[in-house]
């Protein structure tokens, strides 16, 4: 389970939906992933919502909540972080090897992966 002393990451159940939905927004062109791209990302403060997979290494996470925090101290918000899924799944789901970590900076695309992905949190509680 990732966890961060200052950021409430949310843990999901995994739905093929949100592959599909990340392979759609890769082919559009409006996913970034891989951590050094996420990172530069967070650090101009562009991203809005952030996948990071459950393998993801603590070191890894550790580098992009600190540019989060750069970002956020830049006057830019701090992305819905959301833990999701494995590394093979992403990877394979967006056409490319393994990655840990993607995002998305497109308004439409990230208010249509974060519902879909707190739909998965409500599917978990029930």
């Amino acid at each position: 389970m990732l966890s961060h002393p200052r950021y409430w990451i949310k843990q999901m159940a995994e739905d093929n939906r949100v592959y599909n939905y990340l392979g759609l927004c890769a082919r559009a062109g409006k996913l970034v992933s891989g951590a050094d791209a996420v990172r530069a990302m967070l650090t101009k403060g562009d991203a809005l919502v952030l996948v990071v997979t459950h393998d993801c290494s603590r070191n890894t996470l550790d580098k992009l909540l600190c540019s989060a925090d750069r970002g956020n101290r830049k006057g830019k918000r701090v992305p819905v972080m959301y833990s999701y899924g494995n590394s093979d799944k992403l990877g394979e789901a967006i056409g490319k090897p393994a990655r840990t970590v993607a995002a998305t900076g497109d308004r439409g695309f990230a208010e249509g992966l974060a519902k879909l992905l707190d739909g998965c949190v409500e599917e978990e509680k029930d």
